[in-house]
């Protein structure tokens, strides 16, 4: 999947070669250069060279004038200040490249943020695409996140390490590039670590040295060093390292015991040696598993068959199991194992010994589903820690000039269950630092008609539950009176997942954000992540009547050729008829088609609401006379509102939506004014079919802003 892109961008850049601005000399004096990206636009490349060497080299599509811009890209230029540099444009006219400059501040900064997609505690990058989070070490009181970044689109390409650091895994702020993408070469997937003991002879200061390996896609697995505590990384002049059928090399520092043998007498007096973890090709998809003790040289040692790119290798000790009825882990080596996985996060348990890593079962074992996909682990955590974070790739609505995240930052055990060693992992501690007010309930009972019902407010959420089973056949959490996941007790299954109980008890973390949600089940022994979705605000019930008994409504659905939203008034219908609310039939991609609903809305206490339509094309939504929401055939997949005075009682409410090809997207709320979409105002527990208990439930508002 990677090869084909970055063989596509080559074309893109060919293409755009038979149009080329004349070069320009520029003096660089500010920190940014931007570039005005448009989605749609032409195919174009931006090279800059600095003092005769190719500094910066990526492929895009530009806007040629401002009403075409989508957002601003930037690249940071702030270390070649003072200097000349030559900016080479091809793909763009000279009159068509104006937009192109230089200034110290990104247009659209001041909205970073504000995205209605924009998650608030988990890292995303200010603007353009991640994937694969990559480097990840910590140092000094720091923790360094990379990641797989193309910085001038929303779409894989450009492959280059973007960089940023937090203190305490909560709060972030992103740094400059680390590694960048050169013409013909991508930086590819890699680790990180800190070399303690100097052994690759790079240390110039009081700094410990951390070093990176990455795939050069041009030219194998490489390394770089930092002196400045990871502001920095300086490339080993002998790169690459390794030549490979592979990618994603992985570094870990592996210490002998008292059983190990060193690899030669330099392993020996250094206590132990180098190892890098790298998906191989050779023979089908394997590990590789390379040795060193300079981080220049490295020999092959051995494969692990069965896993694929993005290779993580670790140790840790074996805690005791959920019910407490096995000893506690002791400090010697019986108690410790190695765990490898790949970028599906299936891993293994078992036993390396420096060279070569011997599962002791068969098949992998599954800790994560859903959006979630290459996840790596802090090297050198404090207090042995095992703190993993992975790619979520959910796809961000164009209403925010970036495009997927990551997932909040997980603590791994590994303990002894019923079904033998297993991984699990739970939120990491610092997450209280981010909890505000608090709602709780305590030994309720459950059954039909009786759920338990908490008041909250705001849209981020840390939420900790623990059912009794009992003779409940299903029981689950309520958001907003809507079921937002289950237990099927007669089943087994945690949304639709395999899952026993522990000692009769289910319990559930779930942390919210705008446009994901991880749910942790049974201490960690499941994660799921998944795409959260806007319901456009708090639940909007639509009824034929004022009595309110009929859920169904009016609708009246047209077929046309236009390019806005037209009167649908003076249109005639295909056909009309009575339906559930969002019933909207699947339709060809290539129609251009309307429906206008017509129903009450019931609105349960007087006061001023801000209404909200999401739609990826047109709609409009009307109480009684007045319009209160247009969106007016935009065709643009975002939340628009507006604010009215309104009684408590039946209103009178019509919502005419517009799809011009493509798939249809329509939803409908309403918001206190100046309130996210994604706003949650109850938080409750249910259980049908016999009863459960709820034993504790605990909702923790988060007080979070994406910085």
């Amino acid at each position: 999947m990677k090869r084909t892109v970055v063989q596509l961008l080559l074309l893109t850049a060919t293409t755009a070669a038979a149009i080329a601005a004349d070069p320009v000399e520029i003096d660089i004096a500010k920190r940014y250069l931007l570039l005005p990206i448009d989605e749609d636009g032409r195919g174009a490349s931006v090279s800059l060279v600095v003092d005769g060497k190719e500094v910066r080299y990526l492929g895009m599509h530009l806007a040629v004038n401002e009403v075409q811009v989508d957002w601003w890209a930037f690249l940071n230029i702030a270390e070649y200040k003072g200097k000349k540099a030559m900016l080479h444009v091809t793909g763009l006219s000279n009159s068509e490249m104006k937009l192109i400059r230089q200034d110290d501040r990104v247009p659209g900064q001041e909205n970073w943020g504000d995205e209605p997609s924009r998650p608030q505690f988990h890292f995303s990058q200010k603007v353009g695409w991640n994937n694969d989070p990559n480097g990840m070490v910590y140092y000094d009181g720091e923790w360094h996140l990379c990641f797989q970044h193309n910085p001038v689109g929303r779409g894989h390409g450009n492959m280059t390490w973007g960089h940023a650091v937090s203190t305490d895994l909560v709060n972030w702020k992103q740094f400059p590039d680390a590694l960048h993408h050169r013409r013909g070469d991508a930086m590819f997937s890699g680790g990180a670590a800190v070399d303690w003991k100097n052994t690759g002879g790079w240390k110039t200061g009081k700094n410990d040295v951390i070093i990176v390996t990455w795939t050069s896609t041009g030219r194998g697995e490489c390394i770089a060093y930092s002196n400045d505590r990871g502001r920095t990384f300086t490339e080993y002049e002998g790169n690459p390292i390794i030549r490979h059928g592979g990618r994603d090399p992985k570094p870990i520092w592996y210490a002998y015991d008292k059983n190990d043998t060193p690899l030669d007498d330099a392993a020996g007096k250094l206590g132990g040696h180098w190892v890098i973890a790298v998906y191989d090709g050779h023979g089908g998809a394997n590990i590789s598993f390379y040795t060193s003790t300079d981080l220049k040289r490295w020999t092959f040692q051995s494969r692990l068959y069965g896993y694929y790119e993005c290779a993580e290798l670790f140790e840790m000790p074996v805690a005791p199991s959920l019910s407490g009825d096995c000893a506690a882990a002791s400090d010697d080596k019986s108690s410790m194992r190695w765990v490898v996985f790949a970028a599906d996060a299936r891993y293994a348990i078992g036993r390396f010994d420096g060279r070569q890593f011997t599962p002791e079962h068969p098949g992998k074992h599954q800790l994560h589903w859903g959006k979630y996909y290459a996840s790596q682990l802090f090297s050198d955590a404090p207090d042995g820690r095992r703190i993993q974070m992975g790619w979520a790739t959910i796809g961000m609505g164009h209403d925010a000039p970036f495009n997927q995240t990551f997932t909040f930052p997980t603590e791994l055990t590994l303990r002894e269950t019923p079904d033998g060693i297993r991984m699990f992992g739970e939120p990491v501690k610092e997450i209280r630092k981010i909890h505000g007010r608090t709602r709780k309930a305590r030994n309720k009972p459950l059954a039909d008609g009786s759920p338990v019902n908490l008041a909250v407010s705001g849209g981020l959420f840390d939420i900790r539950a623990v059912f009794e089973v009992g003779t409940a056949r299903r029981f689950g959490l309520l958001i907003d009176g809507r079921e937002a996941f289950s237990y099927d007790a007669a089943g087994g299954t945690f949304m639709g997942h395999p899952l026993k109980p522990v000692d009769g008890k289910v319990s559930v973390q779930m942390l919210i954000d705008r446009p994901i949600v991880e749910t942790f089940v049974n201490d960690g022994r499941m994660i799921i992540t998944e795409h959260r979705r806007s319901n456009g605000g708090s639940h909007m019930d639509i009824y034929t009547s004022g009595d309110a008994k009929t859920r169904g409504v009016n609708y009246a659905y047209y077929e046309g050729d236009w390019d806005r939203l037209p009167d649908f008034d003076a249109l005639t219908p295909v056909k009309t008829g009575n339906v559930d609310y969002f019933d909207i039939e699947p339709r060809n991609r290539d129609e251009m088609f309307g429906f206008k609903f017509e129903g009450f809305v019931r609105i349960r206490e007087k006061g001023k609401y801000s209404f909200v339509t999401v739609s990826d094309d047109g709609s409009r939504l009307y109480i009684g006379d007045k319009l209160v929401v247009d969106n007016d055939g935009l065709h643009a997949n975002r939340r628009w509102h507006g604010d009215i005075e309104i009684d408590e009682g039946m209103h009178p409410v019509t919502v005419v939506y517009f799809e011009k090809g493509g798939g249809e997207s329509l939803s409908v709320g309403y918001v206190a004014p100046g309130q996210d979409s994604r706003a949650i105002a109850s938080v409750g527990a249910f259980a049908t079919g016999g009863e459960a208990r709820l034993l504790s439930l605990n909702v923790h508002e988060l007080k979070a802003r994406w910085k």
